[in-house]
């Protein structure tokens, strides 16, 4: 109970930090933008963008791994009847559109902020690694950030530090689990060169991105961004160590950890070492030892017990089935020589209604 103590007081402390504010408003009255329709500004921004614009096709194709500096989206210019010129071994970004075409349409099935977005990725390698990293997990890439008018805003061109992307902007939390990281590296001269890594260039409208904040000095609102991006390593998290990652503790798919919380406690089932509060900690209810509570349903009523407060279904709650009152459920052995609640022929309770 200390340690959930803890944890809630750590969650308070965070919640009060990411609300605080750091625009100085004055008395300047500010009326942001429906998002909706936004959003359909943005699109119809992105499909202009994507009829006016070429990528380096041929090149790209010709290239093992893809160094994100050779990436070359430009401009094409307009000929006398109003078609773009576009360069021999060059593809228009719209042509790329067709079923099996690299730019892909992405209509997310989660909302977000109310709002259906369409979002795009040119996927110009999937990634070989064996890891597709989930939006609560953490990564390690290399990247370039561009405004649709070229303008360079952001780069890390060598490894970029650790990145956790729930720390990150909407889009990278939808697009980068799209990819898989490197198959292999190879160090050289003290050097690490990464092989078969997931590639790409996101097409985000501003409502994923920063929307109605002014970012920097080259971001102002209601600016679509672009990312080059080359997806290196990745890890999953745990941040309760419960032996299910972070990403699977998305209850609702909403890309949000802070609003899944089983048993009402205060603490999101992502930091939560007993997710349903019924005594048990939720590493303890990997009953078949497989290291994966998840695929543990002692009652088979599609519940796995780590959410489930009556893990074998007989009427009586785990936590009533500490006959004992030791505070551990888990020691509390029936006649059939395993756990009260585990069984549903023992039912005995130490609820003095019951």
């Amino acid at each position: 109970m200390k340690y959930k103590n803890l944890i809630l007081c750590l969650l308070t402390i965070l919640a009060v930090v990411a609300c605080s504010d750091d625009d100085n408003s004055g008395d300047t009255e500010f009326s942001e933008n429906d998002r909706t329709e936004q959003q359909m500004i943005d699109n119809d921004s992105l499909l202009g963008f994507f009829e006016t614009h070429y990528y380096n096709a041929d090149f790209l194709d010709s290239q093992e791994n893809i160094d994100i500096l050779d990436i070359e989206i430009i401009e094409a210019s307009i000929d006398g009847n109003g078609n773009p010129i576009v360069p021999a071994g060059y593809k228009l970004l719209v042509d790329e559109m067709v079923d099996g075409g690299k730019l892909l349409t992405i209509e997310d099935p989660v909302r977000f902020e109310d709002t259906e977005y369409t979002y795009y990725v040119l996927n110009l390698n999937q990634g070989g690694g064996d890891f597709q990293p989930g939006f609560a997990d953490s990564i390690q890439l290399v990247y370039e950030g561009s405004l649709m008018d070229g303008q360079v805003f952001d780069s890390q061109y060598i490894l970029s530090p650790v990145f956790t992307l729930t720390g990150l902007i909407e889009g990278w939390k939808r697009i980068i689990p799209l990819f898989n990281t490197a198959e292999d590296f190879e160090n050289v001269d003290g050097f690490t060169f990464y092989k078969n890594y997931g590639t790409g260039v996101m097409f985000i409208p501003s409502g994923l991105g920063y929307f109605s904040r002014q970012q920097g000095e080259f971001i102002s609102p209601y600016s679509n961004l672009i990312f080059k991006f080359g997806l290196m390593t990745g890890r999953e998290n745990d941040d309760d160590s419960d032996s299910i990652g972070s990403t699977l503790e998305d209850l609702n798919n909403n890309y949000d950890l802070l609003d899944d919380d089983t048993d009402e406690d205060g603490i999101p089932n992502a930091f939560d070492v007993d997710d349903e509060n019924d005594l048990v900690e939720t590493i303890d209810e990997d009953i078949d030892g497989d290291g994966n509570p998840l695929n543990d349903d002692t009652d088979g009523d599609g519940i796995p017990n780590y959410l489930d407060d009556d893990d074998d279904g007989d009427g009586v709650p785990t936590a009533n089935e500490d006959i004992d009152g030791d505070g551990d459920p888990t020691n509390d052995i029936g006649a059939n020589g395993i756990p009260k609640y585990l069984d549903p022929t023992e039912t005995e309770s130490n609820d003095p209604n019951a």
